[in-house]
């Protein structure tokens, strides 16, 4: 645990007549000095006070009062509860400086006369929190044979927040375009939405699928004991969620475990059973639609047609492609994949996602099998809670090729 401790001498007031002075109640201020210290969590290098605010509420009085130094505090004695918020500087690993807000709180602190040891546990915190992709494993695995298995594929959603989030109607989403093809789209709507080509939904009436605070959710291809199939693979049957795909197509049909709920299908680009991107060249994102939304209403109004221009060394023709379109408003988390010697763009807005994950140099790799990408850890508060690293740049947020968190739990 990285640990900062500061002293600071508080001097609450100097002389009882100007104390005096400084109350509407004419209630007697005291001279008291305090040492505090803070105990930053885990996981913020080299981590240190920008700057803070310290609120102290009198338990008797209700009365609340806030300082941005703590040198100059003028209080009345009695029984408080404090409350610090903050902004932390550290470091990434990468050496590249980050903030982070934070907070704590003291109970029933006496304030009296004489000394004062204020203990603050610092707790990493953001107002804009919420789910995030913790974990895409699309590469699926290899057989003890060296054949592909490509069945066992799994997104992990975090509960990244402090409070428990309810993941009901949440959409999962994948992205039209591929991050290792540059196309020069008429219209560009990157700014504003983010193109898809596969979306499903979590079910539930609001209530009904509860996220915890530091909780995940499981959703995947397949909600069954691989092993069974494959020796390398790794049991899903205890999934949340799986998505399944009624299939017109008779060589390839879908597996249902009846005991793990579906997700709603909204749309799939195929026919047949939709699985994320082996090759991971797609952007994946979980969103949150409007409070008016139907499916056939999305299918009706988010309609998004597009133009580019194909160039060859003997034809330029003007191609055209339709989707839908998910307004960026709507995005939880984005996270762009692309094999990292095949990148030629990210296909979510910058705002969304500033870089892109990988398991691999490429794509086709049998080596990127059984790998995954995995979001960084930023810290672990006092209370035990991991918060994860959600700066908006997939580039520093994830581990890239990590063996997958099913692989890795099944060899314990």
């Amino acid at each position: 645990m990285v640990k900062r401790l500061f002293t600071l001498t508080l001097i609450l007031c100097a002389f009882s007549a100007i104390l005096s002075s400084c109350s509407s109640n004419d209630s007697v201020k005291i001279v008291t000095s305090a040492e505090s210290s803070f105990t930053y969590p885990t996981g913020l290098n080299n981590a240190s006070l920008a700057s803070y605010s310290v609120t102290f509420t009198n338990l008797t009085t209700k009365e609340s009062i806030t300082y941005s130094d703590l040198s100059k505090i003028q209080l009345p004695e009695g029984l408080y509860n404090v409350s610090l918020q903050g902004v932390c500087n550290y470091t990434l690993d990468n050496g590249s400086a980050s903030t982070s807000n934070v907070r704590s709180s003291l109970e029933n602190v006496t304030i009296s006369e004489g000394s004062t040891n204020l203990k603050f546990k610092l707790y990493v915190y953001n107002n804009k929190a919420g789910l995030v992709l913790k974990e895409i494993f699309f590469a699926g695995t290899l057989t003890p044979v060296g054949a592909s298995y490509n069945y066992d594929t799994y997104f992990v959603i975090y509960n990244n927040s402090d409070s428990t989030i309810y993941a009901d109607g949440v959409l999962l989403l994948e992205s039209n375009f591929l991050t290792s093809g540059k196309k020069e789209l008429t219209p560009d709507i990157m700014s504003s939405s983010f193109a898809v080509d596969a979306a499903y939904q979590i079910p539930g009436s609001g209530t009904e699928h509860p996220v915890a605070s530091g909780d995940s959710l499981v959703i995947c291809d397949r909600a069954i004991d691989h092993t069974s199939a494959n020796a390398h693979s790794f049991d899903l049957s205890k999934a949340d969620f799986e998505w399944y795909d009624e299939s017109s197509v008779a060589s390839s049909q879908d597996v249902d475990n009846p005991d793990v709920p579906n997700l709603n299908k909204i749309y799939s680009y195929t026919k047949s059973v939709w699985i994320p991107s082996v090759q991971g060249n797609h952007a994946y994102a979980i969103a949150r639609p409007s409070s008016d939304f139907t499916s056939s209403g999305f299918l009706t109004s988010n309609v998004y047609n597009y133009t580019y221009p194909f160039v060859s060394a003997s034809l330029t023709k003007t191609m055209t492609g339709s989707c839908y379109e998910v307004p960026n408003s709507w995005i939880l988390d984005a996270v762009d994949l692309c094999p990292s010697t095949q990148w030629q763009w990210n296909v979510v807005d910058a705002s969304l996602d500033m870089g892109y994950a990988y398991v691999g140099e490429i794509g086709s790799a049998t080596t990127n099998r059984g790998k995954s990408v995995i979001r960084k850890i930023q810290a672990v508060n006092p209370d035990g809670r991991v918060v994860l690293q959600d700066t908006n740049n997939s580039s520093e947020d994830f581990q890239m090729g990590a063996t997958a968190s099913m692989i890795a739990k099944k060899s314990k």
